[in-house]
């Protein structure tokens, strides 16, 4: 992508921010703290890798002169069109990604101090929904409970919650979003409907007279609130683990021990409503981990969070790419094979940790290619990441499996050209034999 393509996708988030929350009586320090927040969050370690985080991440390089340009500019017009333009050439997973992140922004410019929307503020929204094919303010402010006979409620007037900073807020809200969102992935999509029913009903007794007083069911009235835009984040998060260790931290530090325990109640009631009949494995799987975490127990053995499963399976690519790109350059023979080789593994009835590893790389390809091609480590350091790791969270064996794994991808990359002269002398260069034998380094493994 170009740095004017980079410019313009940059700028939407800008131009959005300022139409709509100079919509209202002017730009406060609240608006810009809170657009401070979403633009930051895409720089965090566990941000999704995708083309909005590498726009979020130009923008907070460049901030000062793109914020300048979309604030003098006369040319509203022709900006509109550029970013237009920027986001028609997208992908269409990733135009969805970053016109869902433009609504965010939308969304939080257009409340007041207090989160209520200003009317002015949430027309404009909308008008920017129409420029920029975005979702509306109405999309991302729906209650989970709408349609049900229930209070009017808005959290920023609830005194239960002043103790809470904001961020605490939907940190700890987010725990219950994220078990939700991570769940009902794990559902079938036609099981969608069923879920968000039960979910509509577990938090009715947050508006019941007998817990209008308690700090915990208030969460949950804030949750309702902003129940989809807490989707939304959870889904651009790499891992959803850290977002259940932080709400783990938080409810020790925040909550009395009484509150704690209503806290956890309600997330195991929400989880439970996810075990049904028709429940596929992984449900259950995620949910024992989830659950492990919130409850401050460890993560039963042989487990692995999602963030430690894209180390090994990032080692493996990078032992592919050192040899892959020895001679120069990456060819299709080689990439090839290295596909096939996932694919036999893949096709393996007895499925170890080490080769668990290797056979997601297909599904997760999309995840782990931009974490790699960003360059912000070397190769090889990817690989000596994922040999400790393997060595602290593998059994001798798997750790073994995990090591041959790498090797033998390796060794058939190397072998995948064999462009020599009439086919005679070692299909393997000199440059990717040095490569070879640093990888057996690098693995630990014996020279041969």
């Amino acid at each position: 992508m170009t740095t004017s393509e980079l410019d313009s996708l940059a700028k939407a988030p800008i131009f959005v921010f300022l139409h709509v929350a100079g919509a209202k009586s002017g730009i406060t320090p609240t608006d810009e703290k809170r657009f401070a927040a979403l633009t930051e969050e895409a720089a965090k370690p566990n941000a999704r890798h995708c083309l909005y985080t590498d726009a979020m991440r130009h923008m907070l390089d460049h901030f000062s002169r793109l914020y300048a340009e979309v604030n003098g500019t006369n040319e509203g017009a022709a900006l509109v069109q550029a970013i237009r333009q920027s986001l028609q050439s997208l992908p269409e997973d990733e135009s969805i990604r970053f016109r869902t992140h433009l609504a965010r922004v939308a969304v939080a410019s257009a409340r007041d101090e207090s989160g209520h929307p200003i009317p002015a503020a949430v027309e404009m929204t909308n008008f920017m929904a129409q420029t920029f094919a975005m979702p509306t303010y109405a999309r991302y402010s729906k209650r989970l409970t709408d349609g049900l006979e229930i209070l009017d409620y808005w959290p920023g007037c609830d005194p239960l919650l002043n103790d809470f900073h904001p961020d605490e807020l939907r940190s700890l809200a987010a725990v219950y979003g994220g078990l939700f969102a991570t769940l009902t992935g794990c559902h079938r999509p036609e099981s969608a409907d069923a879920l968000a029913d039960a979910a509509r009903q577990w938090l009715m007794p947050a508006y019941a007279p007998e817990n209008a007083t308690c700090r915990v069911h208030a969460l949950l009235r804030y949750l309702d609130q902003l129940f989809n835009l807490v989707q939304i984040e959870v889904q651009f998060a790499q891992s959803t683990l850290p977002l259940f260790q932080d709400g783990h931290a938080l409810i020790k530090a925040k909550l009395t021990p009484e509150e704690q325990a209503v806290f956890l109640q309600l997330l195991d009631t929400l989880g439970s409503s996810f075990l049904t009949p028709d429940a596929p494995p992984a449900v259950s799987d995620m949910l024992t981990k989830i659950s492990a975490v919130m409850h401050g127990h460890s993560l039963p053995d042989g487990t692995l969070t999602e963030a430690e499963w894209d180390v090994l399976s990032l080692g493996l690519v990078a032992s592919f790419l050192m040899v892959a790109a020895a001679d120069g350059q990456v060819g299709d023979k080689e990439l090839e094979v290295f596909a096939n080789v996932i694919e036999a593994l893949s096709a393996m009835t007895h499925l170890g940790l080490a080769v668990q590893a290797a056979a997601r790389i297909s599904d997760q390809m999309p995840n782990l290619w931009p974490v790699i091609n960003s360059r912000t480590a070397p190769l090889p350091q990817y690989v000596l990441d994922a040999v400790e790791l393997a060595a602290a969270r593998l059994d001798p064996i798997e750790l073994e499996a995990y090591r041959e794994i790498a090797m033998t991808i390796a060794q058939k990359t190397a072998e995948a050209e064999g462009g020599r002269l009439l086919g005679l002398g070692s299909k393997i260069s000199a440059q990717e034999r040095k490569v070879l034998d640093g990888l057996k380094a690098l693995l630990g493994v014996s020279a041969s």
